[in-house]
């Protein structure tokens, strides 16, 4: 006699009913009195049963275990004789696998700007048979999502979970995004969770450079909120120019822009206060900086 299925390299889900069948042998089904079912997760070396002394009809509806990851698993059908004796056994000729539907709890998500990125954050709390995260995004939460990942990103396959971080830099001023995380499996199987939505609101701004006092490199960071024309100039005390960091056509974003104690000649100037004007459009402001040596 032979267990029919579930088959070979069948996937099944955890907790999902499924149908155990197996066949008796032609002519020999008024010889048997019942059968016994035992099923393996480790691929025969330890069996449960989970039927006993069961009519011989062909099938049984059990439900697989639940929340488990067993790659190789197995059903052995015993069939009782009318003396209670073992009339036959069959098992599986290969092994099938049980996986959760949902491979990955997800303890806490949440997307945010940072310095004009999106950045998308998660962490696991269990992460079992998942081989890593994609993210996708649109710009409708109920519209298409595309994918802007473009590596997968690997699961760290944590008994206890993980924490994962992803920066999308393709997005734009005063637009709202929505995004999804999307769960790959070895088998292709894929969960998505989400959306989560992060709105980018950009204004005409001018930030304190940091570090301050600095020696000899300093980062300004500025914003604008629509395409214009931005200048960007150091001054000395005096009201000298010093150095043009930016004079140029600028679309709307978040920028990040270095001076390193250079003049307009190349030379590096002396130690002391300056000024950084910034200009785009009628929107003008000015910050103070120190250069230490």
């Amino acid at each position: 006699m032979a267990a029919g299925a579930p088959h070979g390299g069948e996937h099944l889900a955890a907790g999902a009913p499924t149908v155990i069948q197996w066949t008796t042998p032609n002519g020999f089904g008024n010889q048997i009195s019942s059968a016994d079912i035992h099923f393996s997760g480790n691929n025969g070396t330890t069996w449960t049963q989970i039927a006993n002394k069961i009519a011989n009809t062909g099938t049984f509806s059990w439900t697989a275990p639940a929340n488990a990851f067993l790659p190789q698993c197995r059903i052995l059908i015993t069939l009782w004789g009318k003396k209670n004796d073992v009339f036959g056994q069959g098992m599986n000729q290969d092994p099938f696998s049980i996986s959760s539907p949902v491979a990955v709890a997800l303890k806490s998500a949440q997307a945010e700007v940072v310095d004009g990125d999106a950045v998308v954050s998660w962490e696991t709390n269990f992460e079992e048979g998942v081989s890593g995260f994609r993210v996708v995004r649109s710009e409708e939460e109920t519209g298409l999502y595309t994918n802007v990942t473009r590596e997968m990103i690997a699961a760290q396959g944590g008994p206890a979970g993980a924490r994962y971080e992803y920066r999308d830099t393709g997005i734009r001023p005063n637009r709202t995004y929505w995004y999804k995380l999307v769960e790959v499996t070895p088998d292709g199987d894929a969960s998505q969770f989400g959306p989560y939505s992060v709105s980018f609101k950009v204004t005409n701004s001018l930030e304190q450079n940091v570090p301050n006092p600095f020696n000899p490199v300093t980062t300004i960071k500025y914003s604008i909120a629509k395409d214009i024309d931005v200048s960007l100039v150091v001054y000395d005390v005096a009201g000298r120019r010093v150095r043009t960091l930016v004079d140029d056509h600028q679309r709307a974003d978040v920028y990040k822009i270095t001076w390193d104690g250079m003049n307009d000649q190349g030379q590096r100037v002396a130690s002391g206060m300056y000024f950084y004007k910034f200009a785009a459009g009628k929107f003008v402001q000015t910050r103070k900086m120190m250069l230490l040596k």
